[in-house]
């Protein structure tokens, strides 16, 4: 069990600190999982509230974990994994745009691989709950594990999306 936190989301969206979108993968195959917005170079979290708090839980793995949380009946609606770069020295956190990370929604990065990147699965739930709102309670629950990454570790993967993807900015029908 990793550090849990809440933090608040603002216009959609949690910083993603301590990594930065890789010059080696597609920025379109990110954004299109729903889940990641890149701001060159970088990463964001979508959430589907617009405003508020969410409840983030981060892990910190010295490998990959078994893929139990990204099968079906998992109670996770929103699954993707993908390859981030580390920026040297600095734990992976997450936080709202006018705020520092809580306590517990930073952890410090393993051991990088040689390339320097991390591999990352985030689970979601709840992200069709109150679409767009502001909410008062955390509604949202996202788990963020991160490892190493290995050399072939670079393929975009998102599986079990339950949530229609959409332009920033426009809601959802």
């Amino acid at each position: 069990m990793g550090a849990r936190a809440e933090v608040r989301a603002e216009n959609g969206l949690i910083d993603l600190d301590g990594v930065v979108h890789p010059s080696t993968a597609s920025p379109a195959a990110l954004a299109a999982t729903g889940l990641i917005m890149i701001i060159w170079p970088k990463l964001y979290l979508r959430t589907g509230i617009a405003m508020g708090p969410v409840a983030v839980e981060l892990e910190c793995l010295q490998e990959a974990p078994a893929r139990v949380a990204a099968i079906a009946g998992s109670g996770w609606e929103d699954v993707v994994e993908f390859t981030a770069e580390h920026i040297p020295g600095s734990p992976v956190a997450v936080h709202g745009a006018s705020e520092l990370p809580p306590p517990g929604a930073s952890a410090s990065a393993p051991d990088a691989s040689p390339l320097g990147n991390l591999r990352f699965r985030i689970s979601a739930r709840g992200r069709a709950a109150a679409p767009d709102q502001v909410v008062t309670e955390a509604c949202e629950h996202y788990l963020i594990q991160f490892w190493p990454a290995g050399p072939d570790d670079q393929k975009i993967g998102a599986s079990l999306s339950q949530i229609t993807p959409r332009p920033c900015g426009l809601s959802r029908s």
